[in-house]
C-alpha cells in the first residue's frame, strides 16, 4: 500500500486502524472483604514502618557469652604446644616451664579458678604422681588455688638453696675482657629471671648492670647519666666501640723499630713518653752519647758532638715514669679542662676521650694543661735531654706528638726552639770554620 500524501489521508488511516484493533477492555472489579482491607492495611503499615526505621529490625540486644569449661580451655592449651611436665630435677627445666604455662594461661585469658584443672593435666610421670600425693592433704586445709600450686610446685622442683646461689651469682657477675656488651647484656638478663625484685626497679637494674660492665667502659660513661635502661645499655655499647676504635688508631700510630745502617752508625730514635732518661755503659764508638737527624738538624748534632757526655750506649735507653704522672696531677688543677669535661658530658666531641682514671686525653695522646709551666716542662725534657741533643722545631714537634697534645703546640715548640741559646750558638751562620 502506498504511502498517505496528504494529512487528511493520514488522519482516516489511523481512525480507520483504531476501529479495526479496538482497545482491551478494564480488568473486572474484585469486591474486597473486610478481613482482606485490614491485612492489606497492616501489611502497609509494616512495610512503611520498615522505611522509617530500617535498622530497628537489624540491632539486636547482645547475647551473653555463654561460660567455657575446663575441657574448653585445656584443648586451647593443647593447640598452643604447652609442654608436658614430667618432674625433671633441674631447676631450670622447672621454672622455664612453669613461665611458659602462665604465659599461656595470660594470653588465653583462662579465669583463675580453673587454672589448676586445666594446668594438672600437663603433669606427666613422677610430677603427676608428686600431685597426687600432695593435693589430696592440700584440700584438706584450704581451697587449692592457682597461687597455692605454684608454690608447692617452687618448693619442690625450685628450692631457696638454687635461688640463692644464682642470686649469688647474679651479683658477682662481671664483664670478662673477651666479652662484648651485648653477651654481657644478654647473660645479665638471663640471671635477673631469678631475682625479679631487682629486675622490676629500674634504678636498681641500671645500677648493677653499669657495676658489671669492665672499668674501661665504666670509665669512658662516667660523664653520662641515662634515665632508663635501654640508654644505659646503647651508652656501653657506644663506649665500648669508642675504644675499640681509640685502640685500632694507637695500634696504627705505634712507630716501627727500624734499624739501618750507614757509615757503621746505629740510629735510634729517643723517646720522650714522660720522665727522664737514663743509660748503661757499654758500648764504645763516635757515636756515643749523639742522636743524628735527617738534613739540616744533624748541624745541631754535629756541633755538640765535640762535648762528652760519657761513656752511655743510645742501645739501652729507658724512660723513667715521672713527667706523665705530673701532667695527670696537673689536669685536675686545670679550670679549663674541667670545662672540657663538662662539655663532653653534655655532647659527645669525637677528638677528647676520658679514661678510667678520668684522665683528659685528645686524639689518642695525653692533653698537657697550661698550668705551673707544665707544657714548657714538657718542652725542655724534649729539646735539652742529653740525648735529644736539640732537636730543631719540625723535628721536635713530630716527636712530641706522638705522645703529647693541646691546643697550639706546634707554635709553642717553635717560640721554644727559637729562645733555645745553645740552638742559636750552633747555627751554620754562626759556626766558625774549623
Amino acid at each position: 500500500m502506498a504511502a498517505p500524501r496528504t494529512r487528511e489521508q493520514a488522519a482516516l488511516r489511523m481512525r480507520q486502524l483504531t476501529i479495526d484493533n479496538p482497545p482491551p477492555p478494564p480488568p473486572p472489579r474484585v469486591n474486597l472483604s473486610q478481613e482482606d482491607m485490614m491485612a492489606i492495611a497492616t501489611t502497609v503499615a509494616a512495610t512503611l514502618q520498615g522505611f522509617v526505621n530500617p535498622l530497628a529490625n537489624a540491632i539486636q540486644p547482645p547475647q551473653e557469652p555463654q561460660p567455657r569449661g575446663i575441657k574448653y580451655h585445656y584443648e586451647s592449651l593443647r593447640r598452643n604446644r604447652v609442654p608436658t611436665f614430667d618432674g625433671n630435677p633441674d631447676p631450670e627445666v622447672s621454672h622455664n616451664w612453669l613461665k611458659n604455662v602462665e604465659t599461656q594461661l595470660y594470653l588465653l585469658e583462662i579465669p583463675e579458678e580453673l587454672r589448676v584443672e586445666v594446668v594438672t593435666p600437663f603433669l606427666e610421670d613422677r610430677a603427676r604422681k608428686w600431685w597426687e600425693t600432695v593435693s589430696p592433704s592440700l584440700a584438706e586445709v584450704e581451697e587449692i588455688t592457682w597461687q597455692i600450686f605454684k608454690r608447692e610446685f617452687l618448693t619442690q622442683y625450685y628450692p631457696a638453696e638454687f635461688r640463692l646461689q644464682k642470686l649469688n651469682e647474679f651479683e658477682n657477675f662481671r664483664q670478662s675482657p673477651d666479652m662484648t656488651v651485648m653477651e654481657y647484656t644478654s647473660k645479665f638478663n638471663d640471671l635477673g629471671t631469678y631475682v625479679p625484685t631487682i629486675m622490676l626497679d629500674e634504678t636498681l637494674k641500671m645500677h648493677r648492670f653499669k657495676k658489671g660492665l669492665n672499668s674501661r667502659i665504666q670509665s669512658a660513661m662516667a660523664v653520662y647519666k641515662p634515665s632508663i635502661f635501654a640508654d644505659l645499655m646503647g651508652t656501653a655499647m657506644s663506649a665500648e666501640t669508642d675504644i675499640k676504635r681509640r685502640e685500632e688508631e694507637n695500634k696504627n700510630k705505634r712507630p716501627m723499630n727500624n734499624q739501618s745502617t750507614q757509615n757503621n752508625l746505629k740510629f735510634k730514635k729517643p723517646n720522650f713518653s714522660g720522665g727522664s732518661f737514663k743509660g748503661s755503659s757499654g758500648s764504645t764508638g763516635d757515636t756515643e752519647g749523639k742522636c743524628y737527624h735527617p738534613r739540616k738538624a744533624n748541624k745541631v748534632a754535629d756541633a755538640l758532638s765535640r762535648k762528652n757526655p760519657g761513656k752511655v750506649s743510645l742501645s739501652s735507653l729507658s724512660v723513667q715514669p715521672g713527667l706523665q704522672e705530673t701532667i695527670k696531677l696537673k689536669q685536675s688543677q686545670d679550670t679549663n679542662i674541667s670545662k672540657i669535661k663538662e662539655q663532653i658530658q653534655e655532647r659527645n666531641i669525637p677528638e677528647f676521650q676520658i679514661d678510667k682514671d678520668g684522665i683528659l686525653w685528645m686524639k689518642g695522646r695525653l692533653y698537657v694543661p697550661n698550668i705551673d709551666g707544665i707544657r714548657e716542662e714538657v718542652m725542655a725534657e724534649a729539646h735539652k735531654s742529653r740525648f735529644s741533643v736539640h732537636p730543631g722545631s719540625t723535628k721536635m714537634y713530630r716527636d712530641l706528638k706522638n705522645n703529647y697534645l693541646w691546643n697550639g703546640m706546634k707554635r709553642d715548640v717553635a717560640v721554644f726552639v727559637a729562645k733555645c741559646l745553645t740552638c742559636q750558638q750552633v747555627k751554620s751562620e754562626h759556626q766558625r770554620p774549623g
